[in-house]
């Protein structure tokens, strides 16, 4: 499982904060229903 930050690219990296390193990556079907619910 991989932690939110993890496919930003190296140039990038300091611009994601260490804190939200610390959390898994979200399901991408998530943000499918999330779509699905706003439109």
């Amino acid at each position: 499982e991989h932690m939110l930050g993890w496919n930003v690219p190296e140039e990038h990296q300091d611009m994601v904060h260490e804190h939200w390193r610390n959390f898994p990556e979200i399901n991408k079907y998530w943000h499918y229903c999330l779509a699905l619910i706003y439109t």
